[in-house]
C-alpha cells in the first residue's frame, strides 16, 4: 500500500498511494450515493416507500381512502359509463356487459383528450346490436374501469356484475395487467390501504434503495401472463355456471409513430392456450385493423378515438351479434379463435 500513483495536473506533477486513490474512490461513491438520495427524495414522482395501493396507470398516487375498496382496491362512481342499469333484466331483453379496463371505459373524461361515453366502443356496439335484434330490449353496459386489471376484473364480475344477468360478457384486459408493479403484484396488494410492509432492511430506509429496487432491480408486471391465465380461467368457469357467453379479445398495443399494432404477446398466448384448452371463445381483431391507419384510430398507444371504437363495435359486432338464441345472443363456434 505504500506504493504511488503519479499523474500531472496543469503542468505540475502530484502522486498519491494506492490507499489515498481508494480512499478518493469511496468518497466519489459515497457522495453520489448521497446526491442520489436527495434527487429521490426531492423529485421521485411516487413515493419510494413499501406501501399498498400504488400503481403506475394512476400516476403512483395512492388511493384515495373514499374510493378504496377491500376487494377490487378502488371502484368507479357512478357505477358504469354511460348509463344506469336495474339488476333485474328486462322480459325478452338482451344483456351485454362489457368488461375492461380504461380501453373499454374510454379515454377518462377531464384529460387532454376527452371522449364523450357516446363514442365508446360499448356504446357503438349497442346501436349496432339494436338493428340485429329489432325486437329485443338491447342493453350494452360499459363495465370498464380506468387501470382495471383481469384480476380485478374478476372480482367485479364475480361479486357485482353475474347479477345483472348478462347473456354475454365481453373481457378486454391485458395493458393493465402489463404495467409495472409498484412493489407488489396485484394478487400481494391488501385492500385496506393502511398496512405497510415491515422494514425487512436498513437498506429499506433509503428512498434511493427502494426507488432502484422497484423501478430496475426488480422489474415486475402487475399480473403475469400466468396468473392472467387464471384470472381468465375463473371468469370463465364463472359464467359457465351462470349460463352467460364470454368472450375474450385479445390484447395489443400501438405505436403510433411507426404506426403499427403488436400484440402483448405473452397474454394473447396464454389466451390461446385457454382456448385451446377449454374451447373458450376469443376475438383477434388486430389483422383487420392492421389494415387501416392506426394511427388516426387511437389517442395512444391504447385508446381509440370515436373513430376507432366505431370500427372496433364492428368487428367484435361481427362476431356476437348473430342470431338470438335461448340465452340472448349465440356465438361463433366454441374453441376458435376469430381474426378479423
Amino acid at each position: 500500500m505504500g506504493k504511488k500513483l503519479g499523474f500531472s495536473m496543469r503542468g505540475k506533477k502530484y502522486s498519491l498511494t494506492l490507499l489515498g486513490l481508494a480512499g478518493l474512490i469511496a468518497a466519489g461513491i459515497l457522495t453520489g450515493l448521497l446526491c442520489g438520495e436527495f434527487l429521490c427524495r426531492a423529485f421521485v414522482r411516487f413515493p419510494p416507500e413499501k406501501k399498498y395501493l400504488i400503481f403506475s396507470s394512476l400516476g403512483c398516487a395512492e388511493i384515495p381512502p373514499a374510493s378504496r375498496d377491500a376487494d377490487l382496491f378502488w371502484r368507479s362512481s357512478p357505477e358504469f359509463r354511460g348509463g344506469v342499469y336495474v339488476k333485474t333484466k328486462p322480459a325478452g331483453g338482451v344483456r351485454v356487459i362489457c368488461l375492461g379496463d380504461s380501453v373499454t371505459q374510454g379515454y377518462p373524461l377531464g384529460t387532454n383528450a376527452d371522449l364523450p361515453a357516446e363514442q365508446t366502443y360499448p356504446r357503438f356496439l349497442e346501436e349496432r346490436l339494436k338493428t340485429v335484434f329489432p325486437q329485443a330490449m338491447v342493453e350494452v353496459i360499459n363495465a370498464g374501469i380506468g387501470g382495471y386489471s383481469s384480476l380485478q376484473g374478476y372480482r367485479y364480475l364475480r361479486d357485482t356484475l353475474t347479477g345483472y344477468a348478462p347473456d354475454l360478457v365481453i373481457s378486454w384486459f391485458g395493458v393493465d395487467d402489463g404495467a409495472p408493479a409498484i412493489f407488489f403484484t396485484d394478487k400481494e396488494q391488501r385492500g385496506t390501504g393502511s398496512d405497510r410492509c415491515k422494514k425487512e432492511h436498513i437498506l429499506e430506509y433509503s428512498k434511493l434503495y427502494l426507488f432502484l429496487k422497484t423501478m430496475w432491480f426488480e422489474p415486475q408486471k402487475r399480473v403475469s401472463p400466468r396468473d392472467f391465465y387464471f384470472n381468465c380461467r375463473r371468469m370463465h368457469r364463472l359464467c359457465q355456471r351462470q349460463g352467460s357467453r364470454l368472450v375474450f379479445v385479445v390484447p395489443f398495443s400501438v405505436d403510433r409513430r411507426a404506426n403499427t399494432i403488436d400484440y402483448l404477446s405473452g397474454y394473447k398466448q396464454e389466451l390461446e392456450r385457454l382456448r385451446e384448452r377449454y374451447h373458450c371463445e376469443v376475438i383477434d381483431i388486430v389483422p383487420r385493423l392492421r389494415q387501416l391507419d392506426p394511427k388516426s384510430l387511437f389517442i395512444d398507444g391504447a385508446h381509440a378515438n370515436g373513430k376507432g371504437n366505431e370500427i372496433i363495435a364492428e368487428l367484435l359486432g361481427a362476431v356476437v351479434g348473430e342470431e338470438p338464441a335461448a340465452s340472448g345472443i349465440s356465438g361463433s363456434d366454441a374453441g376458435t379463435e376469430k381474426e378479423l
